[in-house]
């Protein structure tokens, strides 16, 4: 039996809480983008250049699989919070954290197709190409990845090696995540909003979505200053962030934290509102606001982590029997009372 305290109760919960709302994003993003493609009259378009509808489905499956996943992550992390969870109930969970494969190889392959890489093998077409997969790369792995990190540590607790979640433990993941946002900024927004700006200099903003040029990873590039400052500002941000995990820059306070919420609000301002309002969709704009929510979340969470857990913890720390809780005093008696009753139980057979 695993005995639990208050410090034990605290952070399951947090975690709990915490891997709510990283789930509750996965759910609503592929809602939108599966809404979107489904009335597209779904598989037999000319969305994908011709293809045969096998892209669409495996578009299909990928979100389907997302949602799957968004739900599960929904679904552990209430229980989480009301003491009902288990750890092979997480590992359901984590196994299927590996379908996000699925969606992440399908949308590489969209990307391809509705960039014309094989019908317009251009040096201007390929470099939007290798900038779209390094903005997907960077994208996913924060978006997934959030959730498997609040699944692993969840499962850490669970199984009593809770202890190893330390301060350290921590600021590795800040170091970790802050450098795929800062690299996100940089391959998704500022490298190919300055590619846009020097291409179209003469004729900006660029009110009609020409593809490969404007329309870029689902994202609309028709005013290139926006995107060039956003690439600036999440770079700035994954650089701080990575700062204070290696103990460069002083993290005893929330700056890095706010400095992450401004970074969020500028997005929706600068992008999801302006660039979207110009060359996108309706559709886009309320699944764009949702998709990088996750990337934000992650990084304030480690980041408060990262200071406010203690260095080193002893295997007991939380499950000392000076803090039991009341749902650990229970079960304590319960298992005292069945291992009396077996003692005389015992004795009266002798």
């Amino acid at each position: 039996m695993v005995k639990q305290n208050l410090r034990y109760d605290t952070e399951v919960r947090q975690i709990g809480g915490i891997m709510m709302v990283l789930a509750m994003s996965l759910v609503i993003y592929p809602l939108f983008d599966t809404s979107d493609r489904l009335s597209d009259n779904f598989p037999d378009n000319d969305r994908y250049n011709g293809d045969d509808g096998g892209l669409a489905w495996a578009l299909l499956c990928g979100n389907v699989a997302i949602i799957v996943l968004g739900l599960l992550g929904m679904a552990i992390g209430f229980m989480a919070l009301t003491e009902a969870g288990h750890k092979y109930i997480t590992v359901v969970g984590l196994v299927w954290q590996q379908t996000a494969f699925v969606d992440w190889v399908a949308k590489m392959y969209e990307l391809a197709v509705t960039m014309g890489i094989d019908e317009n093998p251009s040096s201007t077409t390929e470099f939007y190409f290798s900038m779209g997969i390094l903005k997907m790369f960077f994208l996913k792995f924060m978006q997934y990845g959030s959730l498997a990190v609040t699944l692993f540590t969840l499962f850490a607790f669970q199984s009593r090696k809770g202890h190893l979640k330390n301060a350290a433990y921590y600021r590795k993941r800040l170091v970790i995540y802050s450098f795929f946002f800062a690299a996100n900024g940089i391959f998704g927004y500022l490298v190919p909003g300055a590619k846009v700006y020097l291409d179209n200099e003469d004729n900006l903003p660029v009110k009609k979505p020409i593809k490969p040029l404007v329309v870029f990873v689902g994202q609309p590039i028709t005013v290139p200053e926006i995107t060039l400052a956003m690439g600036a500002i999440f770079a700035l941000v994954g650089v701080y962030g990575m700062a204070r995990g290696l103990g460069l820059a002083q993290n005893d306070n929330r700056y890095f934290q706010i400095a992450v919420a401004v970074a969020y609000i500028a997005y929706l301002g600068a992008v999801v509102l302006t660039e979207f309002s110009i060359g996108g969709s309706v559709a886009g704009a309320m699944a764009a606001g949702v998709e990088v929510i996750n990337c934000h979340i992650i990084l304030s969470f480690l980041d408060q982590k990262a200071k406010t857990m203690p260095e080193e913890m002893d295997e007991d720390y939380f499950h000392d029997d000076a803090i039991v809780t009341k749902f650990g005093q229970e079960r304590a008696r319960k298992l005292k009372k069945e291992k009396e009753e077996e003692t005389v139980e015992a004795e009266g057979m002798a």
